[in-house]
This record gives C-alpha cells, structure tokens and sequence, in this order.
C-alpha cells in the first residue's frame, strides 16, 4: 500500500485526457416527524412517511427483484444475465439473503420483466430488511461553471437513481453520474481534462452549499445544476445565501437547505415529515477514472481526485505530508498496481470515499465497470448503511438522554428502545465480513475502517447499554424510596387505627358519663393526636428531630399503647377530668 506513481512530482497532469469518468453517490438520510402530540400525532402514525414511494403513479417504483437492481445489459440466460449471477456469487451466503431475498415464485420472476402487465413478485418472507426503489424518468445532468463564454459545461449521463429503506426511518438516495463523449443533442464533447474532471468531481458531492463567499456565491458548487429527462427539465436551481441563512433560523430543526435540484430528486414526504441530514454536505461516493497511462499521474493528483479536491497546478500532496501520508498508507489498496507487468489500477478507501484510477485496456474497460457498478456498489452500500444507521441511533440515544430528570420512566423506556433497535440491527444489518475471497475482504475490510464503522458499532452498543443500566438503578432507587415512603404510611394507618381503636372504648367511664364528652373536645383528642403522629414522620422524613426512623416510631407507639392498657379507664377518667376536659 501507499504505492509510489512512476512519474515523480514535478509532472502537471491538467491536460491528461479523461477516457472514462463514472460517480456513485450514496446519500444517507432520514426522515422524521414533527407533529409532537395530539391528534395530528396519532393520524402522522398511521400514514406512511414516504407516500412518494407508495404511490402507484408516481416517479418511484419498487423494484420487485432486487437481484434487477440495475438495468439488464447484455445476453439472457434464463432471465438473469451473466453479470447478475457472478455479482451474487461474490458474497456470502447471508449477504445474499440479504441484498437478494429469495422469490414466492421463481417462474413468475423470471418472466415478469418480459410479461406485459405482470403483478411485481414479492420476496417470500414479509420481514424486509431493505427495499429498492428506483426512478427512471431523469437521465442528464447539466453543469456549468463559471459566467458567459469563457464557462466551463459539462453534460453527464444519470444512469441510475435508486432509492433503498431500511428498518426504521433511515434510507440511502443513490446516483450514479458517467461522462459521455456525445450530448443529448448528439453534438461531440471535447475531451475532457484531468483538472476540469477534478473540479466536477469535488463540485457534484455537495448536497448544500458548504459555503458563500462575500459576493453572496455558494462556493464549492457549480453555477448550474441542471436535471432533465432528455429534453424536458426536472429539477434545477441553487440556494441562495439569503434562502439559506432563513432556513437556519426558521426551520423546526435548523438544518441547512437541500440544494432545490437535489431535493425534487427525492420521494415525496408526508406533510408531517422533514428530511435530516445524517452527513453533512459532502455524499459518501464512489469514483472511478479512466487515463491512458496512470503511472503518469502524480501521487498528490491521485490523492486529490481520492479526497476530492480541485487541482491548483501543484502536483504536490494537497495537505502536509504526514497526513496524506498516514491516509494514504492506511487506505490505499495496491492490489492491482504493479506498472512495470501492466497491471495499472488503484484503489483507495478514505473517509471522504472510495476512488478507482484504472488504464482503458481489458481488466479496465471491461472487467472493473461491472465490478464497479455491482459487486463494490453493493460493499459501499453495505458499509455507508451501517455507517448510516449507527450515526442515527447515536443521535436519537443523545436526545432521550439530554433531559432525563423528571421523566426517568420515559428516558428508560427510550434507552431500552434504543438497546432493542442496535440488537435489531446487529442480527439484521451487521456483517463484519462478505466474502470469502481476498479484494472482497480487503476492500471492505478498509471501506469500514475508514468510515470507523467498527468503532462507531462499539461505542453505540456501550452507550445503549450503560444508558440502560443507569436508567434502571434510577427506577430501582425509587422503587426502593416509595417502598420506604409506604411503610411510613403503613405507619401512619396504624396510628390511625390504634387511635380510632382507643376512641372505640369506653376510656372515659361509663356509657351515661361518655355522653357528657362534647363532640368538639371528642373531635380535638382525635386530630391533635393525629397531627402529633404526622408532624413526627415528617420530621424523620426530613431527618430532623432525633433523626428517628420508622420502625423505632412504631415501636414507640406500641409501647405507649401498652401504657394505657396498663394504666386503665379510672386514670385515663382522672386525667381528663384533672386537665378540663370533662365537664
């Protein structure tokens, strides 16, 4: 790894010819609900967050056999192609079963692309763990940098947009973008060069402006985005500054705007749903760059269309030397890159994606697209979901625990949701390895690293569960207080009852004397004695005088019971008489 270009860095490469130029953008995002409670709440519940996706006549449509996850291209043999079956066989068993779930009937699925009005064929088992949507009616993409005639402009080729769900509110937006020598008008492109393709490569990633400059301009982006279905247009236009600093201070959840080109791309959303980023602007993507001699490419070139920066005239590392250095030595994969036998193609695995540069001869013109497009598109796929979905239940653990007091029941109730959703996730959507075969492994193996999936998979799984195990001895303590609270009452009831037991008994002589007892005076001996009883728990409730705790109370009101008992009616009679309270 870390391998060295053949043509040292004092060689400019802006005007090597591009023969080939292919983008996977892989955009995660979720939806969420902003309805908080009522009525509304409850109808937002049982109505789809994605009606965009659902709906029969729209744009979107859900491709019934995921194996036909991407347009059939060359000879049939018995309904799936060649490259359909070498794509399924790269992975393992499980990961088959999951990006190919096996169909109700073969038959039907096999011959539905070819029956005119035949019902979509549904996997067998109802539990889904993913679902492809795709969209058929885009198919150029339109760039212009810069103003008048001196504008650079560029047309590439939307060759697949899909749109994948999973368990939850998380999905993947994918497009994949080709140069093509001819524009939709038939007219020739000139050939395009190393920098300009450099300078689209790091434009097209950003779902919103990263940036504006004095004069207002998002920077980082083309002037012009434009998308069309042939002819006719569908989605264009850029946020302005002033739309964009609204949209942070208006919004519910104040998050920055989605390009407008970009966002009329995306499936419908219920009225009571918002997209969320889970990235920020730069998309995850794949790239892959045809030339005619790679070795010819300086190391700080392929560094740049690797990390996804525009070229300056300096062949030269983009960042200080250690960094790239330590990136590259880390994500670099030289498999296939050994120029002195011909074998010129590289890869590279960094957090800002995967980048390919590749020769036009057989393994790069014919081999590596297919691999490009289906057997590493579905690695990147496996790896940016799982990177996806762990950011998003990260973020959610957060906002259960960021005001836990006074609603302890309901933060556990959360924490343990959380927990049940990362189990769900590890036997639905966790795949430390794919294949048995050596790029496979590697190539993952390093795709995940440089997301840190791993780490990020470790330290959701441990804040879930120490979220709630601490939640739980917050409840056990309660638990444990109104456990002490009811014994006070239980104390309390036995006051009562003693009270209302010695009130029961003819304590002040006989029956004609007891009806000479005012009501009044009948009615304060119960309540002072009553009120003596309650001010004592308070008090070893607040650990105040003596400090006393419950039990010794109540062994000191057992004692003054016994007391009275021993002392009898005629004292009791002498005594009230001796205080007044008898007439």
């Amino acid at each position: 790894m870390g391998a060295q270009m053949g043509c040292g860095d004092d060689v400019t490469v802006g005007n090597v010819p591009v023969r080939s130029y292919r983008k996977i953008l892989i955009w995660p995002l979720c939806w969420k609900s902003h309805v908080v409670d009522g009525a509304d709440a409850a109808s937002t519940i049982c109505q789809s967050p994605l009606p965009g996706l659902e709906a029969a006549d729209g744009p979107w449509q859900e491709i019934a056999d995921p194996l036909k996850h991407l347009e059939v291209s060359g000879s049939h043999e018995g309904g799936y192609n060649r490259d359909e079956y070498a794509e399924f066989v790269y992975f393992h068993p499980f990961i088959q079963r999951f990006l190919y779930p096996s169909l109700q009937n073969t038959d039907r699925a096999e011959n539905s692309d070819m029956v005119a009005g035949a019902a979509p064929v549904r996997p067998a088992s109802s539990v889904r763990p993913m679902r492809i949507y795709r969209r058929d009616d885009v198919n150029l993409l339109k760039l212009r940098f810069g103003e008048g005639e001196a504008a650079f402009r560029r047309e590439l080729a939307v060759e697949r947009l899909r749109f994948y769900t999973f368990s939850g509110d998380v999905g993947l937006f994918v497009m994949e973008l080709a140069d093509k020598p001819r524009r939709f008008d038939g007219s020739e492109q000139p050939v395009m060069g190393y920098n300009d393709m450099l300078r689209i490569n790091a434009a097209i990633r950003h779902c919103y402006a990263p940036y504006y400059d004095v004069r207002g301009q998002a920077g980082g982006l083309a002037e012009s985005m434009i998308f069309a279905a042939d002819d006719r247009l569908v989605s264009c236009g850029m946020t302005s500054s002033f739309s964009a600093v609204n949209s942070l201070k208006k919004s519910r959840a104040r998050q920055p705007e989605i390009l407008p080109c970009l966002k009329e791309l995306l499936p419908a959303l219920h009225d009571d749903f918002d997209w969320h980023h889970i990235v920020d602007d730069r998309m995850p993507s794949m790239t892959m760059v045809t030339v005619d001699d790679p070795a010819r490419i300086s190391e700080g070139d392929f560094q740049r269309l690797a990390l996804h920066e525009t070229s300056i005239g300096d062949p030269r590392s983009p960042y200080g030397p250690h960094t790239t250095a330590q990136l590259m030595e880390n994500g670099e994969l030289d498999l296939h890159w050994v120029p002195e036998s011909g074998r010129k193609t590289r890869y590279a695995f960094l957090p800002t994606g995967m980048a390919m540069l590749t020769a036009p001869d057989y393994f790069g013109t014919v081999i590596l697209p297919v691999h490009f497009r289906r057997h590493y598109f579905q690695m990147g796929l496996i790896a940016h979901m799982q990177h996806a979905t762990l950011l998003s239940l990260s973020d959610e653990l957060t906002a259960s625990l960021a005001d836990v007091a006074g609603r302890e029941r309901e933060a556990r109730a959360d924490a343990h949701a959380i927990l049940n959703r990362v189990l769900r996730f590890t036997h639905l959507y966790w795949f430390p390895e794919i294949s048995n075969q050596l790029q496979p492994r590697l190539m993952f193996d390093m795709w995940q690293k440089s997301l840190g999936v791993q780490r990020l998979y470790e330290t959701v799984m441990r804040e879930a569960k120490e979220a709630s195990d601490f939640l739980s001895r917050i409840e056990e303590r309660q638990i444990a207080e109104n456990s002490d609270r009811l014994n006070k009452v239980a104390g309390i009831g036995v006051a009562v009852g003693v009270a209302t037991g010695i009130l029961g008994t003819n304590v002040f002589g006989g029956a004609d004397d007891l009806g000479k007892l005012e009501s009044w005076k009948l009615l304060s001996w119960f309540i002072g004695g009553a009120a003596l009883i309650v001010w004592l728990l308070i008090c070893i409730d607040r650990k105040g005088p003596g400090k006393l705790k419950a039990p010794v109370y109540i062994l000191i009101l057992a004692g003054f019971c016994a007391l009275m008992a021993l002392v009898g009616d005629d004292m009791l009679w002498k005594l009230a008489k001796s205080l007044g309270w008898w007439g």
